[in-house]
């Protein structure tokens, strides 16, 4: 049992200004919160005194973080400890203030997403989206970064698609994306549309495998924007509570009854959370996350 994750996963915000049809936060009518600034600071002091045991730090979970307005410096604060600090976004609020911020910082990577293989489906998909404006904030990134020869972020662009036919594991980057970042230094990743566990509409199950060991409840801890805690970023609805951070530690959760028996359930597959039985993710999602930022 490790004695601190190495992975702490820390949403800025639960709220979204999307709504994707195959989000339970789209979906769902969550008006969401912001994280403040005081359980930021409440987290990252605690995170100080562990810092030899951290390697990354994820800003996102369920919601867009940049619409918190303390963004910034929570992307610093997370910079000084050292570690690799990742951010996902949906890159609609995109502006010259939030672009400095995140080649100032010295954010090391930060993902888009941008659905579907063309600017009708990905706004179809992500519903309030404007494809032509999200590549337009990208490359105003891309060239701050350029312009001043940094050499972080990262810039990535994941790109989910739904399923037809049959399961392809070499789903390819669609070619309208190639050509609009050919002159770009640009990731991407491909990857199928997933069925959340807590989202029961089964026409966006994508394809199904056999439930394999979790590792995100070994190796991360995902605090939400109102410091509930849940096992891992596929609970975007709260259905798992673990803890709270307002009134408990990181660690003294991290080692409570209740991460016990919850890991206890998938090991001797007795499982008893909700969450968990109706999960076809593996942990390979995670294993990439470790082995991207070693």
């Amino acid at each position: 049992m490790i004695e601190f994750p190495p992975i702490i996963r820390i949403e800025p915000s639960s709220r979204c200004n999307l709504k994707c049809i195959h989000c339970p936060v789209g979906l769902g009518n969550i008006k969401g919160t912001d994280m403040s600034m005081d359980l930021f600071q409440k987290i990252f002091d605690e995170l100080l005194l562990k810092q030899k045991s951290i390697k990354v730090i994820v800003l996102y979970h369920g919601g867009e973080p940049f619409l918190n307005k303390h963004i910034t410096s929570m992307l610093y604060k997370s910079k000084q400890l050292n570690v690799k600090v990742k951010i996902n976004s949906n890159g609609t609020i995109m502006n010259k203030e939030i672009i400095n911020g995140i080649i100032n910082s010295g954010l090391d990577e930060i993902e888009f997403s941008i659905d579907g293989t063309s600017p009708q489906e990905n706004d179809y998909i992500r519903s309030g989206c404007n494809y032509n404006k999200v590549i337009a904030n990208i490359k105003s990134l891309c060239n701050e970064k350029a312009n001043r020869n940094s050499p972080v972020p990262k810039i990535s662009i994941v790109n989910g698609q739904f399923w037809t036919n049959e399961y392809d594991n070499k789903l390819a980057v669609p070619k309208i994306l190639q050509t609009e970042f050919e002159d770009y230094d640009i990731n991407f990743r491909s990857y199928y549309i997933q069925r959340w566990p807590d989202l029961k509409v089964e026409k966006f199950t994508i394809y199904k495998h056999q439930p394999i060991s979790c590792m995100h409840i070994y190796n991360s801890i995902t605090i939400r924007a109102d410091g509930i805690v849940v096992p891992c970023c596929y609970d975007l609805t709260s259905k798992c509570i673990l803890g709270n951070i307002n009134t408990d530690s990181i660690s003294s959760i991290w080692h409570n009854k209740l991460y016990q028996e919850l890991r206890n359930s998938i090991e001797t597959g007795i499982n008893k959370s909700e969450l968990c039985k109706v999960c076809f993710n593996s942990y390979l999602i995670q294993e990439k996350e470790e082995k991207e930022f070693k």
